[in-house]
């Protein structure tokens, strides 16, 4: 894995240790977002609460509004920008966001395959 370039290859295993883990703080702790976001990151070594603290209102969908997609997508999105998109530097390299994009809809469509639209 090389978060610095960008490229990452995961094994099973490690999806499913990241997996079994959000699964645990979201049963503790509550907020998927949060909790996908912190086991993830824990998963692959990348220390940066801020993110998970950035999180905090994506409880309930937003805001326990319970309206919206599952906090589970959001902190599965965001930590996929968070490895593969733009920082502010970037904002006119409107490719640079293409590649978390892409991965963004990935999750989307293939979690509402498995869990239904949520």
């Amino acid at each position: 894995m090389n978060i610095e370039g960008r490229r990452i290859t995961l094994k099973q295993e490690t999806i499913d240790r990241a997996f079994e883990l959000a699964k645990k703080y979201d049963l503790e702790n509550g907020n998927c977002a949060q909790s996908v976001i912190a086991a993830v990151f824990e998963t692959l070594g990348i220390k940066n609460d801020d993110i998970v603290r950035a999180a905090t209102g994506f409880a309930g969908e937003v805001g326990l509004t319970e309206y919206g997609d599952c906090g589970a997508l959001s902190g599965g999105s965001m930590t996929i920008s968070y490895i593969f998109g733009r920082g502010k530097g970037d904002f006119k390299k409107r490719e640079k966001m293409i590649k978390s994009l892409i991965l963004s809809k990935k999750l989307h469509d293939g979690f509402n395959e498995k869990y239904g639209n949520y």
